[in-house]
């Protein structure tokens, strides 16, 4: 069902008149303006203090043929990679958000659960692995300021070396709004940059909106 949704997402996209972008900062801006603000409401844009390192255009079909297997399965072709101009911190911005309606309502705690216990070496199942313990949930005030979201997780990642050679700390972070799409972001640290993770993180802050209609949601429910 949910590769169904976004077959037609992608149909979609090609039917809407928008110009020919090239590689980097456009790339990327292309990608806000005709998956997230047009499909999902969210606004967006390039977070302050960061330049776009890698950006994949999901219109490009050439690019979905021809994916390396092992970075596939490591879902490295699942983001923009955004670099800090200071070139301490990585951040893996998604693709595509994860519709909330094609799965149960605790999809995050699922995802988040599945990612850590692998990473820890445990079973989804193994009763040893508490949720709160290894996940610091934000909600109120704070995050409704940054994304007008309900909720931000954030839980880190051990790495058993560095990523892209230099990096070597890792936090996810999955922004949540009920009813509505969830985005997960994958950042990632030198020594000196993990000591500004706050600062990097706040940098979303202006730059990435969940707007209070959903409009592929009303215009869907519109045709039923």
């Amino acid at each position: 069902m949910k590769n169904l949704f976004y077959v037609c997402l992608f149909v979609l996209m090609f039917s809407i008149d928008t110009p020919v972008y090239a590689q980097g900062d456009t790339l990327f801006n292309r990608y806000i303006d005709t998956v997230m603000n047009r499909f999902f409401s969210i606004k967006g844009k390039l977070p302050n203090g960061f330049t776009v390192l890698r950006a994949t255009d999901p219109i490009n079909i050439p690019f979905w043929k021809n994916r390396n297997a092992e970075d596939q399965a490591k879902g490295l072709y699942d983001f923009h990679y955004l670099q800090s101009v200071d070139g301490e911190c990585l951040l893996l911005y998604p693709i595509m958000p994860y519709p909330y309606f094609y799965k149960e309502t605790r999809l995050p705690y699922h995802r988040i659960t599945t990612r850590l216990t692998k990473a820890l070496g445990l079973s989804s199942t193994d009763s040893s692995f508490i949720f709160d313990e290894h996940v610091t949930t934000v909600t109120g005030k704070f995050v409704r300021d940054m994304f007008n979201a309900d909720s931000i997780h954030f839980y880190n990642i051990p790495l058993e070396e560095a990523f892209e050679e230099k990096y070597i700390y890792c936090t996810e972070m999955v922004i949540t709004k009920a009813d509505r799409a969830s985005l997960y972001f994958k950042w990632y640290f030198t020594e000196k940059g993990k000591e500004k993770e706050r600062e990097y993180i706040e940098k979303l802050k202006g730059n990435l909106w969940f707007k209070e209609e959903w409009r592929l949601k009303t215009e869907t429910e519109g045709k039923k």
